[in-house]
């Protein structure tokens, strides 16, 4: 039929091959998409993966998280196609899972943090924004002299989160609103239960509130297995073991080192709470500046904030900082 219209042959193998290749491999098909975009003036494509733990099937499970982005990001020929740029915002409790895999010296990685001081450029800045200049700190915004550092507090609540910082002040001017729609200053009692508010509120949609209970009962931010088996939940060390493991990994909890206590000739391990929100829950009933002036101690080492108690830590043992693991005092 092609010679009785005078048309080119086609070589029906390579067709086939082609076709074959264009479903069977992915990788030839971004290659594809890549040429066509340089037709249209284009240097590269971008792929950004961002909050893989928010999805159905995560359900903000470290290990799971990471199950559905591993393929991807050990994929080095993958990560490696030319004119591809892949960035990966990812939670930080599933690095354990990807050190198996991980290859820094083909990958980089980068850990983003915000420290407190930062933050509260961030809440200085934003005031700024939206009072024209004249409003610098959350402190002005006050109606009495406070004992505390409101800015500090503020940014220490919001554990590192931009996000949380906003949704702490939106739940402070909601309860001043609540209390004194007429007030032009904030009162401290509205920032304590704003922060508290949010607490219970985050904490729920993080954790869980069936958590929030066992926590609760907990009492105390910082144990040992045997307390949380004996003194709190009244069930085996094994079953306290495994309920603190599941705490670590979700991010709530972690190990402080070890300590020595009379009902073990071995030192025992020691955890502490390290989110600020699940210690303000436990401590729900003291007033929020007498909550931070007995717990809140920053680290001369590392400048972490820890919320801790250090009476709980038995007789002869130094406090430690939950992130450097340098003595407190």
């Amino acid at each position: 039929m092609l010679k009785t219209y005078d048309l080119k042959e086609i070589d029906i193998p390579n067709v086939r091959q082609e076709e074959k290749r264009l479903t069977e491999t992915y990788k030839y098909q971004l290659e594809i998409l890549f040429d066509l975009v340089k037709k249209l003036g284009f240097q590269a494509i971008y792929l950004l993966i961002d909050r893989p733990d928010e999805t159905e099937k995560t359900g903000n499970n470290p290990e799971a998280t990471y199950r559905l982005i591993q393929p991807l990001i050990k994929d080095l020929e993958l990560l490696g196609l030319d004119g591809y740029g892949f960035k990966f915002f990812l939670w930080d409790q599933i690095e354990k899972f990807h050190r198996e895999d991980a290859r820094p010296d083909r990958i980089l990685q980068y850990k983003l943090t915000w420290k407190r001081s930062v933050l509260q450029n961030v809440l200085s800045l934003r005031l700024k924004a939206f009072s024209t200049n004249h409003i610098s700190t959350f402190k002005q915004l006050m109606s009495t002299e406070t004992e505390v550092d409101v800015d500090e507090a503020i940014c220490l609540m919001s554990n590192g989160s931009p996000r949380n910082l906003i949704r702490i002040c939106e739940r402070i001017f909601t309860f001043q609103a609540e209390s004194n729609p007429d007030s032009m200053k904030i009162d401290f009692n509205s920032v304590d239960r704003g922060i508290l508010d949010f607490c219970e509120m985050f904490f729920k949609e993080i954790y869980g509130e069936d958590l929030l209970k066992i926590i609760q009962r907990v009492g105390r931010e910082l144990f040992t297995t045997n307390y949380v088996a004996n003194d709190i939940l009244k069930i085996t060390t094994n079953s306290a073991r495994n309920k603190i493991t599941n705490w670590v990994n979700i991010g709530l909890v972690n190990q402080v080192g070890t300590v020595s206590v009379s009902y073990s000739t071995k030192p025992v391990n020691f955890y502490c709470v390290i989110d600020p929100i699940a210690v303000r829950l436990i401590h729900r009933t003291i007033p929020f500046d007498k909550f931070l002036n007995d717990r809140w101690i920053p680290c001369d080492n590392c400048a972490s904030d820890n919320l801790i108690d250090i009476e709980l830590y038995p007789e002869g043992n130094s406090p430690l900082c939950r992130e450097c693991g340098r003595d407190l005092v």
